[in-house]
């Protein structure tokens, strides 16, 4: 089993840190207090963490006690009164790690856009098929983001995905 980290800092309206705020974790959507760690290994399951001193928070969760589709809630009151965030995802690589499980473009004899990994050179590297012409074009290169310069360097900093079924 792996423990995943989620680390993010709390700051007020104006880029205040705000220190020793407890944050309590919950499974999503609910209130069952969720089983995380404070450590990447070892350790006693908690269900809160509290701010540092610049504000920042981290903790752990275990695939041996929370499926990788497993959404959580963080509950906080930084003094202004308790503020919620739901339905956040620690287990970030959940698609990568199912684009990783594709050895190539899935074969379903028809013509579809798809996203999907596979080995180049012993670098997995991601690729998209057109669903119009089947086209295959290589988005990352060596495990980065291919092309967005001259001459093989790469200056994208991000990489959009969109459908027609309003997102991905």
């Amino acid at each position: 089993m792996a423990r995943y980290q989620y680390r993010s800092a709390l700051r007020d309206g104006s880029g205040n840190s705000l220190t020793s705020v407890t944050i309590s974790i919950y499974e999503a959507g609910g209130s069952t207090p969720a089983d995380v760690y404070e450590a990447a290994t070892g350790g006693s399951a908690v269900n809160s963490v509290d701010t540092d001193s610049n504000g920042e928070f981290l903790f752990w969760v275990d695939t041996a006690d929370y499926d990788v589709d497993q959404l959580f809630k963080l509950s906080f009151n930084p003094g202004t009164g308790v503020q919620t965030r739901d339905n956040v995802q620690v287990f970030k690589e959940i698609a990568y790690k199912y684009l990783l499980e594709q050895a190539a473009a899935p074969s379903t004899d028809a013509e579809e856009t798809v996203l999907y990994a596979k080995d180049v050179s012993s670098v997995v590297e991601l690729f998209f098929r057109y669903e119009s012409d089947g086209t295959e074009i290589q988005i990352t290169d060596n495990g980065s983001v291919a092309g967005g310069g001259g001459g093989g360097s790469s200056t994208a900093t991000r990489l959009y995905l969109h459908n027609n079924y309003g997102g991905f």
